[in-house]
């Protein structure tokens, strides 16, 4: 149940935003979304601390 909670939310959001949210490693996140046929494959983060 885990592995498709996680599939299901990085078909939302970017890996990198859920990988930092839930505290996962990015690679994790980033084999969640190609399991699950993601299409979020590029992400630049923007400086939220301006």
């Amino acid at each position: 149940m885990r592995t498709f909670a996680l599939r299901q939310l990085v078909l939302q959001a970017p890996a990198p935003v859920i990988a930092r949210a839930l505290g996962f490693h990015d690679k994790t996140t980033t084999r969640a979304v190609v399991q699950a046929g993601g299409t979020w494959n590029r992400y630049a983060p923007s400086d939220h601390a301006k």
